[in-house]
This record gives C-alpha cells, structure tokens and sequence, in this order.
C-alpha cells in the first residue's frame, strides 16, 4: 500500500511539474466563483473568435499584443500574455467590448522591449 501511494504522489509531482497540473492562478482568479476554464459553446468560441480576429486588425499593437491568449466561457475571459505598458489598457477596453457580461481577468505582463 506505501509503495502504491508513493507513486501516485510521485506521479502526480512529475505531472504538476511538466506543466499539467494548474497553477494556483488557475485555480483562483479574482472572483473565485468565476470558472476560468475555456468553453465549446458555439457563443463563447464566437466571443472568442471576434477577439482575436479585432486584436489581430490592430495595427497600433504590438504583434505580441496581437496574439495574447485568451480563453472564454460564459462568466469570464481570461487574457494572458506580454504586452507593452502602453498596450495594458488598450487591449482590456478591445476584449471589453465583446465581453459582454463576462467579467474580463487581465493576467497580461508587462514588458519592455
């Protein structure tokens, strides 16, 4: 029985650490009631689609502003990626706009460069 549980606590060390477990970020966004996981429901991949298609057309951005993560479901969005300071707030009034009532989680980093 130790041995069995050994190496499931090995395992699940070995799967957490090569990247398939979620980090406490994933776990808690700002409002831990909010699901942040993606969904498949055809209005959020529409959601999501109009975002990336309305990031992608601006040409102010950066190119990595441009291609930021954002993951949609019915109660949030979630945007991860690097941006430059001046993009911050300019890439959160974008996703704003097709938000909806999804609250929008800004997890972007700043970066200079």
């Amino acid at each position: 029985m130790k041995n069995t549980t050994a190496a499931c606590a090995f395992g699940m060390l070995l799967f957490a650490a090569w990247g398939g477990g979620a980090g406490a970020d994933d776990l808690h966004p700002a409002d831990a009631n909010t699901p942040i996981g993606a969904s498949q429901a055809p209005e959020d991949l529409q959601v999501n689609a109009d975002i990336h298609r309305a990031l992608l057309q601006d040409d102010s951005l950066s190119t990595s502003a441009r291609h930021i993560q954002s993951v949609t479901n019915s109660e949030a969005i979630v945007l991860r990626g690097a941006v430059r300071p001046e993009e911050v707030d300019a890439v959160e009034q974008k996703v704003k706009h097709y938000a909806g009532l999804r609250q929008v989680i800004n997890q972007l980093t700043v970066a200079d460069y």
